[in-house]
């Protein structure tokens, strides 16, 4: 199988017959004639380079390639440089050249490093005959036995049988078992020099790793290697650094899948090295090192086994030396250091299939339990617990631990030895008796065995419940009763005694002494528990005659039919405030409920209903109001009377034509008081300046009035009071707001604890003023102003000169309600809002090579086609065309009115100019924005139903579909960096915008340009 994988592999390995006699056994005819050209025409020679080299580790980096032509005694006669390739595969290559001998030699000159921090020169060679092998590889095999071929060529052996010659002295050496293919065949290099390699690297440096690498190729020169010392140090150092040793050879070459094979070798070549024979047999073997050149002579080895089946020698764990040997062929699993402390010997295959690690790790409790009781599962109680039984109890020390069926793992149950003495106590023992040998008695009760007493010696002496027959069963002792009851859900239903009240079993002996149902005349019969409230009706189940329970609600109907008809006809001329009370349902049921009867008009007839605790209160307060008050066209209806029941109110209405008492609120009542009381207010005087209101004792508002000449006091809605007071405050703020510098400014008042917003601008007069405004609108406005007072924390653009407008190009003019950006070809619908030209759909312009400033800070908010629907989203630096920097880097950059992306004439707009967008929106639009967000509207195909200017704000975002994020081209900062951006929200729904603040990519906006 090996054979053939290299062929695949390496490409073909066969006798060259046609100048060396394949048939002659040259390991026993010393002279041989070599003489003579074997030319090879137009070969291009190319291979690779495979020794160990990691992009994470370092390793070999070759750095020169040199091919030299060889005779047939392989002396140099001619020579040639190549070509690297050093990406992830090293190869090299050779141009197409003529052959005169088919030998040659490949010698790769590089670096090594790899032990520690300095690089060291390493040169590495391969000799081969190039018409056998079609692309010769550089690996370590083929630089250690370069010397031993040239030795053997220089014997007489022909090329291969040198070459066959040297990889059996390796396999005679080192313990190689397979017969291999040629060292620079593909894929040979790791596989079977993984050993040698660690044995090289004993030393810990990469000097001396080059250096034992040239002793080596001396050593073997003859064919065989005499250092043995050196082969036992490095046993003894594989033997202590066992682990380490593993992880060294997979850091040299982590992704090859040979890992395993080459470590294999490894184990081997201690074993040779010690003179050990191999671990063949199954079981545990101790073997013990006998080499007087060991450092470990004497010390002992272990045989342990691969997940595989292979056997392998291995040294012992610090914790097999204390707990004996935990390998994967182990016998004994569990150990104890006799201190209560046990410990599993636990396998984990590691690395690859094949390789199992086993170790001493310290066992759970669970584990102990286990391995001392059995493994808890159904199978060990029906084994090993009483017949029937679900349960089993083991001790363990001194406690006890049950496993109970269909649940995991044992539980400490105590330290109770009862249930050993007296057996198990289960749902067959219970309230039998047991005697311990000191003559004290127990009883099996429901948790476990009880010391007797008289109530239990009582019940165990009863006879016991038969559920068939005791369903109405009671017993008494010591005034405590009990009845016997399957309510024992955990003991699976069994049937027993259990203690109860007075009024159960008071219950039960009714149900006891109930008459027979005779005749299905007595199936109009109830029968009712007052005791308990139980209900119980005559009638058929399953063919017998009977008593049985009924529910409340069947019991309801039934017996309030029979009762109504005890009752007088319900008729126009019945004391419709007459009340009736159920008998039965005074007894079973709380008076509140439906025990009361009333004959009223209800779906155009008198009948009589039944009653809830409201509707009778009502109807018992409207009497007694009725028998204490009269109520006609003479009475004072602006007043109102209490009953004397419940204390609710009522007032005097007239109502078809006839006065009624009628039932109101408190709230009512206080309003009747008010219009009673209104002709005793004080009189008012008229104050042109201020507005005069006052508020009575219930709570109600009056405010001064002209009436006919005459000034009274007249009832006002508080909220229409608190409109008039805010007007009267508007129109006398003036302070602050009577220059065109003031445009703009906020003012702030809390009227009858209503907050009041105004803001200086002309009025319908065009006169300056304060003027009210929504909190938002105040909001925005407000932000505007704290940019006017603090400008030093704001980057101030210059005004841009004609020079640098005229540099922007020609401008973008509208046409037909549309711009078109002549840079890419888009349109853009517009509007005007005022003085204003707006864009009124969001931007999608994306050209990274005009203004490559957006590389990275722009995208839609869902896909591509989301752009061409909703526009594209920016950050502050794309929108604006910036170039990230410092306050004075970024003023550097660009002027007032600010480009940003926008075609010429446009510009992005200011927090000044959405102030003016504001202005404008609100006071045309009666107080609110009309360009906000409105509700349910196919946004993306149509502007908002109430988009009165045409702006169509709508939301989109990458985050959230409730936002619209417009952006402005204001920041702000602390000394030289700029760090908050400053833009616009729309919220869904909403019509008063804000502005918010955000950090470089805090944000993403929306682009709306402005015509400069």
């Amino acid at each position: 199988m090996l054979l053939l994988f290299a062929l695949v592999a390496g490409g073909c390995y066969y006798e060259d017959t046609y100048y060396e006699n394949a048939e002659t056994d040259y390991t026993t005819i010393s002279e041989h004639d070599l003489s003579g050209e074997y030319p090879l025409k137009t070969r291009l020679l190319q291979g690779k380079i495979t020794f160990p080299s990691s992009a994470n580790t370092g390793a070999f980096v070759p750095e020169k390639i040199r091919i030299i032509q060889l005779d047939s005694s392989l002396a140099p006669y001619d020579s040639a440089t190549g070509t690297l390739n050093t990406g992830r595969e090293i190869s090299f290559k050779m141009p197409t050249r003529d052959y005169r001998f088919p030998y040659v030699k490949v010698r790769v000159k590089g670096k090594w490093k790899f032990l520690d921090s300095t690089a060291v020169p390493l040169t590495l060679e391969a000799v081969s005959d190039i018409s056998n092998i079609a692309e010769p590889n550089v690996n370590l095999m083929t630089h250690l036995e370069v010397p031993l071929v040239e030795a053997l060529v220089g014997e007489g052996y022909p090329f291969s049988v040198a070459k066959k010659l040297a990889m059996r002295r390796f396999i005679e050496n080192f313990g190689f078992k397979q017969e291999s293919l040629p060292a620079e065949s593909v894929g040979r290099a790791y596989d079977e020099t993984g050993s040698l390699l660690a044995l090289f690297m004993r030393n810990y440096t990469d000097s001396s790793f080059v250096e034992n690498i040239e002793d080596f190729r001396l050593d073997l020169a003859d064919g065989v290697y005499e250092d043995s010392l050196a082969l036992v140090e490095f046993a003894d150092y594989v033997v202590k650094n066992w682990q380490n040793m593993r992880m060294r050879m997979y850091d040299l070459n982590p992704e090859w899948s040979g890992y395993k094979f080459s470590w294999r070798l490894i184990e081997r070549f201690v074993e040779n090295a010690y003179g050990l024979e191999s671990c063949v047999t199954a079981g545990e073997k101790v073997s013990y090192v006998k080499n007087g050149k060991s450092k470990l002579d004497g010390d002992s080895l272990l045989c342990d086994k691969r997940g595989n089946g292979d056997f392998f020698h291995r040294p012992f764990a610090p914790e097999e030396l204390l707990y004996g040997p935990c390998t994967a062929i182990s016998t004994e699993n569990f150990v104890s250091d006799g201190d209560s402390v046990f410990y599993v010997c636990k396998h984990k295959t590691q690395y690859d299939s094949t390789r199992v690690l086993s170790t001493w790790v310290k066992a759970t409790w669970g584990e102990v339990l286990d391995n001392e009781l059995g493994v808890c599962s159904n199978a060990l109680i029906e084994n090993e617990a009483p017949r029937g039984s679900t349960r089993l109890r083991k001790k363990f020390g001194d406690t006890i631990y049950v496993c109970v069926a269909y649940n995991r793992g044992w539980r400490n149950d105590g330290t109770d030895t009862l249930s050993f003495m007296l057996g198990n106590c289960t749902s067959g023992d219970i309230w039998k008796r047991k005697m311990l040998p000191d003559s004290s008695e127990f009883v099996c009760t429901f948790d476990s065995w009880t010391p007797v007493n008289d109530t239990l010696r009582f019940l165990s002496e009863q006879r016991p419940c038969d559920k068939a027959t005791d369903s109405l069963r009671v017993v008494m002792y010591d005034s405590i009763y009990y009845i016997c009851t399957d309510k024992r859900k955990k003991w699976n239903g069994i049937y027993t005694f259990e203690k109860t009240t007075k009024r159960v079993a008071d219950s039960l002996a009714f149900i006891a002494s109930m008459p027979p149902c005779k005749s299905l005349a007595d199936t109009v019969k109830y029968i009712v528990d007052t005791t308990t409230n139980r209900y119980y009706h005559c009638e058929i189940r399953n063919t017998i005659l009977k008593f049985y329970d009924s529910d409340y609600d069947h019991a309801e109907k039934y017996l309030n039919e029979q009762y109504l008809k005890t009752l007088p006809e319900c008729t126009a001329e019945s004391d419709t405030f007459e009340l009736f009370v159920h008998p039965y349902f005074e007894k079973t049921r709380h008076k509140d409920w439906n025990t009361y009867f009333h004959c009223a008009f209800i779906d155009g007839k008198y009948q009589y209903e039944a009653l809830g605790y409201g509707k009778r209160r009502d109807l018992e307060g409207l009497a007694d109001v009725n028998a204490r008050y009269t109520c006609d066209a003479n009475t004072d209806t602006l007043s109102f009377v209490r009953d004397s029941l419940y204390g609710d109110y009522f007032h005097c209405e007239k109502h078809d034509g006839k006065y009624v008492f009628v039932e109101i609120n408190e709230r009512q009542a206080d309003y009747y008081a008010s219009l009673a009381g209104e002709s005793n207010l004080e009189a008012c005087s008229a104050n042109p300046d201020t507005l005069e209101y006052r508020q009575d004792a219930y709570g109600y508002y009056f405010y001064c009035k002209e009436n006919g000449g005459v000034y009274v006091l007249t009832r006002i809605q508080k909220d229409s009071l608190i409109e008039m007071l805010i007007e009267e405050f508007a129109k006398k703020v003036t302070d602050g707001c009577d220059d065109i510098e003031d445009l703009g400014k906020v003012g702030y008042e809390k009227i009858m604890g209503k907050d009041v917003d105004v803001i200086c601008d002309y009025n319908a007069d065009s006169v300056l003023a304060y003027q009210r405004v929504s909190y938002p609108h105040y909001n925005f406005f407000g932000k505007i102003e704290d940019k006017r007072n603090d400008p030093t924390r704001y980057v101030q653009w210059e005004k841009c000169s004609d020079e640098q407008l005229a540099a922007r190009g020609t401008p973008v003019k509208e046409q037909g309600g549309y711009i078109t950006d002549p840079r890419d070809g888009r349109r853009y619908r517009v509007t005007t809002i005022g003085k204003q030209v707006w864009m009124a759909e969001n931007m999608n312009y994306y050209d990274t090579l005009a203004a490559p400033n957006m590389i990275g800070l722009t995208g839609c908010s869902d896909d591509v086609d989301s752009c061409e629907a909703t526009g594209r989203l920016y950050y502050w630096y794309a929108a604006m065309n910036l170039v990230h920097g410092t306050k004075d880097e970024v003023v550097s950059q660009t002027c007032a009115p600010v480009q940003g992306i926008c075609p010429a004439g446009w510009h992005i707009p200011s927090l000044e100019e959405w102030h003016e967008l504001a202005r404008y929106a609100t006071y045309k639009n009666d107080g609110a924005f009309g360009v906000g967000l409105k509700a349910e509207t196919d946004w993306l195909t149509r502007p908002n139903f109430d988009d009165m200017f045409g702006f169509s704000a709508a939301p989109v975002t990458w985050t959230t579909k409730e936002n619209a994020y417009f952006v402005t081209s204001d920041a702000s900062g602390s000394g030289s960096s700029v760090a908050i951006f400053y833009g616009i929200n729309f919220y869904y729904n909403y019509d008063s915008p804000e502005i918010i603040r955000s950090t470089m990519k805090g944000r993403s906006y929306s682009v709306r340009c402005v015509k400069d």
